[in-house]
């Protein structure tokens, strides 16, 4: 999945473009951000400190 969201990053994919290289790749689902969502501070301080690493968190 890192590589596919690297690969719409660099590429400048809108959402529809974005869901369409997912399919092409057989990824069932892209992933989504919950805006307003805040991350326990533990996973965000992780998150930071992959800088300049793309990184996600899919469940907590």
């Amino acid at each position: 999945m890192q590589v596919l969201n690297a690969v719409a990053r660099t590429l400048s994919l809108d959402a529809a473009e974005k869901a369409h290289l997912y399919r092409l790749a057989d990824v069932p689902t892209v992933p989504t951000a919950h805006a307003g969502t805040v991350l326990p501070e533990e996973l965000q301080v992780i998150l930071d400190h992959l800088e300049p690493l793309p990184g996600v968190v899919l469940s907590f």
